[in-house]
């Protein structure tokens, strides 16, 4: 979007291979933005939000990070 601003898009999922989770999985979209909050430009504060694209008991919920570019 800007310098300062950029546009996240991730697709989050996870699958049970053994044990009594196998075959049991979720898929979540999680759309945020990146944001540069200081001069220093390696250093990035990611918002945003996880919701469930599939059929589970998985709730909406907020994600924050932060990312260091070197």
């Amino acid at each position: 979007m800007t310098p300062r601003l950029q546009g996240l898009l991730e697709l989050n999922g996870q699958l049970g291979v053994s044990g009594e989770e196998a075959g049991q999985g979720f898929v979540s979209l999680s759309p945020g933005i990146k944001v540069v909050p200081f001069p220093v430009r390696s250093l990035f504060l990611g918002l945003g939000g996880s919701f469930p694209v599939s059929n589970e008991e998985l709730d909406a919920r907020a994600r924050f990070a932060l990312f260091y570019h070197f």
